[in-house]
């Protein structure tokens, strides 16, 4: 009698089997069709894999979650009534708690950049989370004891096929009207960024630019001062302190540097820079010249480009693969999860889109490009420089002085954001001194034109010491063929939009110190376009009518650039 009691005497029907299926579908839909499709359209410049390669993978999760969630659900319908009553209860206030902390909750998420989330800062949106949630599920439970669980459950089956109708047609909406769905829905090339030629020298001509991500020209400057061996290290070089860029951040600011041409907001980036590329004064300048030209960068930056395999050395071709689709699967759903948990939940989800290039099955000869500064280092320290007869480019774009803080001065990894943003900036000086010193050793400085920079400057405010608190003062040194002289320290007001023509003279042999036109004691107005993380499609436009460092002189004109189509 005992075990009888436990088991549901009423039949199941027709009507539970349509109100299992429907609560089933949608959870499903949504958390792996609708959100990672949704991740893809908003991040698809920025993922090594086309949306072929994802729904390969997220539409067996689905399936599989359908499937289960039902077959659960029919179970304990069957033979355990109140412990079903519990289930669906908590599924559906889930469903709807994930549906609207992911849709109507996102507006202050932290950004996924390698930046360290101090989740201290969002106390306000976890109280507010915590409290939403609360009133979900004192909501449901209040209309259970008011109308019963059957009208409830029955309910609960027309607002599910609503909340699949609005998604699905969601969903379509976005991607048939997104302005670049060709992209997001195009089968994506497979041009694999490799280390391949990364220690290979020519005996007759090298031009070497070296991007250390995020160098401050303040950190820097207080380093150069005390420290005689980075001075003497950098012989012949010419420090611009008074150097100005454009761009807070790298989107924006490394296809400048390769490009020369500034994006203003208009028209989709992908196309300004695959059209910039095309006609780059400099990487067209340098093949002209005969140069085999490297780009050393990241993937989703420089394979925009068509026939990017044929044009750099180091691109080379293969097929999409995924290592591990578990892996992947995991990935994805991080990140989708960090989106839709609530957010004392968030922290558990904390990933980063590329992260995802870890579980990229890559069989080509040479490894794929890491832009980590530690990998760079101990490829310096430990393996030989190559020789050719041919002239040689790179563009190596590292980490620099970007989170994670996980580098000490003298290059000592750590635990992710257990160092500093100065003490990262000091690791970038132990690995120019090193490279330079490679360069030295095997006779090659003298015959190379050498640009060591940043793409902008630290924005966030982990400085100890005055400075440019949007970025606007990177680092950039610069020196020319054959070039000898002690360090040598410019305040001319140098802007990053005349990269271009300074790249130019250091290729026709013009001295570090006389690439730009600006001399010292030039009074110049320099501009720069400042927009927040997460909302790069409002430039801001700020003048700078003395030193780059200078925030006094450092003002917003009040002109606001909006995207256009």
């Amino acid at each position: 009698m005992q075990i009888k009691a436990g088991i549901n005497k009423e039949k199941t029907g027709r009507n539970d089997i349509f109100v299992i299926a429907m609560l089933s579908l949608v959870f499903s839909f949504m958390l792996f069709i609708f959100a990672p499709v949704e991740l893809y359209k908003a991040n698809h410049n920025d993922m090594w894999f086309d949306i072929y390669t994802m729904l390969s993978v997220v539409v067996i999760a689905f399936a599989a979650c359908f499937i289960a969630n039902f077959v659960v659900l029919m179970l304990l319908r069957s033979f355990c009534l109140p412990l079903f009553k519990v289930v669906f209860t908590v599924e559906a206030v889930c469903l709807l708690c994930l549906y609207i902390h992911g849709n109507f909750m996102v507006q202050s998420l932290p950004s996924l950049d390698g930046h360290y989330i101090v989740w201290d800062k969002y106390r306000l949106q976890m109280v507010i989370s915590l409290v939403v949630t609360v009133i979900l599920s004192a909501g449901t439970a209040i209309v259970i004891k008011k109308l019963g669980f059957k009208r409830f459950y029955r309910a609960s089956s027309l607002a599910c096929l609503f909340l699949f109708a609005l998604l699905s047609i969601t969903l379509m909406l976005e991607i048939a009207t997104a302005g670049d769905r060709h992209r997001i829905l195009a089968h994506k090339t497979t041009d694999s960024v490799t280390v391949k030629d990364e220690m290979l020298y020519s005996k007759e001509a090298n031009y070497i630019i070296l991007l250390l991500d995020k160098v401050d020209s303040s950190v820097f400057n207080d380093i150069a001062l005390s420290d005689n061996e980075l001075s003497a290290m950098l012989d012949g070089f010419t420090y611009y302190r008074d150097a100005m860029g454009i761009f807070p951040r790298t989107k924006f600011a490394v296809p400048l540097v390769l490009t020369g041409e500034k994006y203003t907001n208009k028209g989709y980036f992908e196309d300004y820079y695959r059209d910039g590329l095309k006609v780059s004064p400099i990487l067209n300048a340098l093949r002209e010249n005969d140069y085999e030209v490297s780009l050393y960068e990241r993937e989703s930056s420089v394979t925009l480009e068509e026939d990017a395999a044929q044009k750099y050395e180091n691109i080379l071709s293969e097929p999409l693969r995924i290592s591990s689709r578990k892996a992947f699967l995991g990935l994805i759903m991080r990140l989708v999860m960090f989106k839709y948990a609530p957010y004392g939940l968030k922290s558990l989800f904390d990933a980063e889109a590329v992260e995802l290039s870890g579980v990229r099955d890559s069989r080509c000869e040479y490894p794929l490009f890491s832009w980590e500064d530690r990998p760079f280092y101990d490829m310096l320290l430990n393996e030989e420089v190559e020789l050719t007869d041919n002239r040689i480019f790179k563009f190596i774009h590292l980490e620099g002085a970007h989170s994670p803080y996980n580098l000490l001065g003298d290059m000592t990894v750590v635990e992710d954001d257990t160092s500093t943003y100065e003490e990262k900036a000091r690791a970038c000086t132990q690995l120019i001194k090193t490279y330079l010193d490679v360069l030295k050793k095997n006779d090659l400085y003298d015959n190379s034109v050498l640009v060591i920079m940043a793409d902008h400057g630290e924005q966030d405010g982990n400085l100890t010491i005055p400075h440019g608190e949007f970025g606007q003062n990177p680092l950039l040194l610069m020196k020319g063929v054959g070039e000898h002289h002690e360090l040598s320290i410019s305040q001319a007001p140098v802007y990053f939009g005349e990269l271009q023509t300074a790249f130019i003279r250091l290729l026709e042999g013009q001295d570090g110190g006389k690439a730009f036109d600006a001399k010292e004691g030039d009074e110049v107005s320099r501009l720069f376009y400042y927009y927040k993380m997460k909302e790069e499609k409002t430039f801001h436009e700020y003048e700078q009518q003395g030193k780059a460092y200078d925030n006094d002189k450092f003002k917003e004109t009040g002109r606001v650039l909006q995207w256009e189509p």
